[in-house]
């Protein structure tokens, strides 16, 4: 089932120091939500690589951080995948930008215990539950889930 609204979603997660984790998570959810859902999917680390920079390592992580956002502000949710063994700075602020923005996201939280802070997410365990709450979202309409995450 196509959404109305649902087309594109960015994958959120570590990608740095990960020996190829942070690649083949995203591999899967993208090939999942195209299949099953034909959603499109977003991924910061498919996007680029920043090679050796030679003493610009700023300078081509502010154009990431650049080209990241405006991609998280394009995309109608994000799926975040937040490890138990990795902190991911980046992913925080990409959730952060997300919500700012109004877009729905789901996590994917390894951790043992839900996070204080996480009132407007939706957490889950596993990436099949992530995908059964963005076939969830695709069901209603637009409004409705952003409303479900909104405080009044």
């Amino acid at each position: 089932m196509i959404s109305p609204w649902l087309h594109l979603v960015y994958l959120s997660g570590p990608i740095g120091s990960t020996n190829g984790a942070g690649h083949t998570w995203r591999d899967s959810a993208r090939d999942a939500l195209k299949k099953e859902y034909g959603i499109a999917t977003f991924s910061p680390a498919h996007a680029y690589h920043m090679g050796d920079s030679k003493g610009r390592e700023d300078r081509a992580s502010w154009h990431a951080l650049l080209v990241n956002r405006e991609a998280i502000i394009q995309a109608d949710a994000m799926l975040c995948f937040l490890p138990k063994d990795k902190v991911s700075l980046g992913s925080c602020r990409e959730i952060e930008i997300a919500r700012s923005h109004g877009r729905p996201v789901v996590v994917v939280f390894e951790a043992d215990h839900r996070p204080h802070f996480a009132v407007d997410l939706e957490i889950v365990n596993s990436f099949p539950a992530a995908f059964d709450v963005i076939a969830k979202w695709m069901q209603m309409p637009q409004f409705e889930v952003l409303d479900q995450y909104t405080r009044s």
